[in-house]
């Protein structure tokens, strides 16, 4: 048997893991509910509800193999979300992505994570000066595995979009309580005896960095060239378009609401709109709402000078045939879906291959790696 590697993706309604092997091929997956872990007592979203998901989902991972043997651990989350823990290691909030709870941006700082951090310290004052580390969702899932205290970046590029030292000075916030970057893909610790034992996984393993889950989703649908697009249709939807760095207008992007940031390799762009509901307005809701919503997010990037004639598909809506077949022909749109639809699963299986050695970079490893099993062509039935 190859050598596979055990990812799992910190999602809003679900953790997903899978063990997926060096050449792409999916050997186990898993789905958990994360509010099945959720106290009834309990009004949000704990982070110790991950914990148990992925407890879960290793146990379940387990038992489709005769003997459970991954070579290294890679995890990817949502954002911008933030776990702040005590010097005890005990979790002391949550600062989820979908909570309102942030104080408004300066205009001189572009970070996603420190208006939340602001937020924290100016209501839980007390918790704030007890709060040894702020981690993101899988950061802080890595770190109770064994990992060294990291923040994940896909690029330099981003760092001012997470945090620096001026930026926490403008917010007032201490520096020293954000985790030091990495890069995705960097090993950075080994899977202790403790977690071991207590979530059934080999002891050393390594543990790998992995990425925001927009960038894993990015790199296990293969769009890495510019031109071609990622449809990333879950329970909310959002088309990622990767461009040149200098091929378009800033004033352009702006003008038709369109949000531009880094792409994991210098020289290109991640260009990204949103639809406003994912599959709530879908082939079993309303139709026609649905299909307006995705032709008119498609539209802003056309009319910016980003032609859309293909995307590939990541999430829950790939695995149905309809939703795909009509979207197609609704947006005069070719869909390629991949054998594997979680396709931040993949994304973190090419970082996993990437950092022992066994694909040189990125790129060469999804190309690899990512596997395109059917395409939904405009006005046709199915091919």
């Amino acid at each position: 048997m190859r050598p596979y590697f055990l990812t799992a993706d910190i999602g809003t309604t679900s953790l997903k893991s899978a063990c997926i092997d060096s050449r792409g091929k999916l050997l186990s997956y898993s789905r958990v509910l994360i509010d099945k872990y959720k106290p009834a007592s309990a009004e949000k979203l704990s982070a110790n509800q991950w914990l148990l998901a992925f407890a879960e989902s290793v146990m379940e991972l387990c038992a489709q193999h005769k003997k459970f043997s991954p070579e290294a651990v890679c995890v990817s989350g949502n954002g911008p979300t933030l776990v702040p823990i005590d010097s005890n290691e005990m979790v002391i909030g949550l600062l989820h992505w979908k909570d309102k709870n942030f104080l408004p941006s300066p205009p001189d700082s572009q970070s996603f994570f420190l208006p939340r951090a602001a937020w924290y310290k100016k209501e839980f004052p007390e918790s704030y000066n007890l709060c040894r580390y702020f981690f993101s969702s899988h950061e802080w899932l890595l770190y109770k595995l064994g990992s060294d205290p990291v923040t994940s970046l896909p690029s330099s590029e981003y760092e001012k979009y997470y945090w620096d030292k001026r930026q926490c000075d403008i917010f007032n916030l201490d520096i020293e309580k954000f985790p030091p970057f990495v890069k995705m893909g960097t090993i950075t610790g080994r899977i202790s005896n403790e977690a071991a034992l207590e979530f059934g996984l080999p002891s050393g393993i390594p543990l790998i960095s992995g990425a925001p889950d927009f960038i894993s989703a990015i790199i296990g649908t293969g769009v890495l060239e510019p031109g071609m697009v990622c449809d990333r249709a879950g329970s909310s939807e959002g088309f990622n378009y990767c461009a040149l760095s200098d091929s378009i207008s800033p004033d352009i992007l702006r003008v038709n609401d369109l949000r531009v940031l880094p792409h994991y390799k210098e020289g290109l762009i991640n260009v990204s709109t949103l639809v406003q509901s994912g599959h709530l307005y879908g082939y079993d809701h309303n139709t026609e709402i649905w299909g307006k919503m995705i032709s008119s997010a498609i539209n802003k990037l056309t009319v910016s000078g980003l032609p859309v004639n293909k995307m590939i598909v990541s999430g829950g809506q790939g695995k149905i045939a309809k939703y795909n077949q009509l979207k197609a022909n609704m947006t005069g749109v070719t869909l390629a879906i991949p054998e594997i639809t979680d396709a931040e699963l993949t994304g973190n299986a090419v970082l996993a291959a990437c950092a022992l050695g066994m694909v040189p970079d990125v790129k060469k490893g999804a190309k690899k790696m990512v596997r395109i099993k059917e395409i939904f062509y405009p006005n046709k039935l199915k091919t």
